[in-house]
């Protein structure tokens, strides 16, 4: 559904205000640590919310990137590779201010 949400048009209008309820979904989601398809399918997500919502995001990133940052250092390498393609999204979208908070919490990011 998420999808097909932020697929449609309009959609940063009508997503935007459902942040707050979406956001804690999402971090729940990146929580799972035994299941790396959970974990994918919500970085995948949080792409495609980023390039839909752009700066707005950044306001939640605090939570949502301790959560990845905690799946880092566990995380195989194909997992490292959604992580570093979730964070590039999240950078590119949200600008500056986006790419200094992810700085922060993931001192090892490059885009």
């Amino acid at each position: 559904g998420l999808r097909m949400m932020l697929q449609a048009r309009g959609a940063a209008e009508k997503t935007a205000p459902l942040l707050e309820r979406l956001v804690p979904e999402i971090r729940a989601a990146l929580c799972v640590r035994d299941d790396d398809s959970v974990f994918t399918a919500s970085c995948e997500a949080l792409q495609q919310l980023s390039a839909v919502v752009g700066p707005r995001l950044n306001d939640y990133l605090a939570h949502l990137l301790v959560q990845i940052n905690r799946r880092c250092t566990l995380a195989s390498r194909p997992v490292k590779g959604v992580i570093h393609d979730t964070l590039c999204a999240i950078s590119h979208h949200g600008g500056a201010e986006a790419h200094m908070m992810i700085k922060a919490k993931v001192p090892t990011f490059t885009c």
